[in-house]
């Protein structure tokens, strides 16, 4: 009774698009999961790779005489190189992806540099040396967002 309804309900197209599915079903929930697994482990390789730049910047910080932790992210940045490479080689997996974003990329300097906010960087930097716990730390994917409106306006006015 249950299924002639939401049959009913579906339409035409909809009960072709149904029995499709039924039909195939373990190969369409094997690629969805597959998917699923990889955007996850995509999500959170590109939040280890922000910790451990974060801790990079953090350490040059404490290292250096001219910073101090109450440096602005400015100075921060200007004094500080963030190392992308040694990023790249410590991460395992082989892509990554904004948190928002549902398209896994393969990791690269220029998809980090991309992906991540160096003001964040440098920010969550002055913050670990501050005290702040590494592990509340993550990409801002507000401050993400907000680059690539801008971006878009930017190629949009051109």
């Amino acid at each position: 009774m249950v299924r002639a309804f939401v049959e009913n309900l579906l339409g035409e197209f909809g009960r072709q698009i149904l029995y499709f599915y039924e039909a195939n079903q373990l190969i369409i929930s094997l690629v969805v999961i597959t998917y699923g697994i990889i955007l996850f482990l995509s999500w959170s390789n590109t939040v280890k790779i922000y910790r451990f730049l974060v801790i990079e910047v953090a350490k040059q910080i404490h290292t250096r005489k001219d910073l101090d932790k109450e440096s602005s992210p400015k100075k921060v940045i200007k004094k500080v190189s963030i190392p992308w490479g040694k990023a790249i080689e410590k991460s395992r997996f082989p892509f990554v992806a904004k948190m928002s974003g549902l398209w896994p990329r393969r990791k690269s300097i220029a998809v980090l540099k991309e992906l991540l906010v160096i003001e964040d960087i440098a920010e969550h930097a002055l913050a670990v040396n501050n005290g702040r716990s590494i592990k509340k730390i993550t990409p801002i994917s507000k401050h993400m967002l907000a680059r690539d409106i801008e971006n878009i306006k930017e190629k949009n006015s051109k």
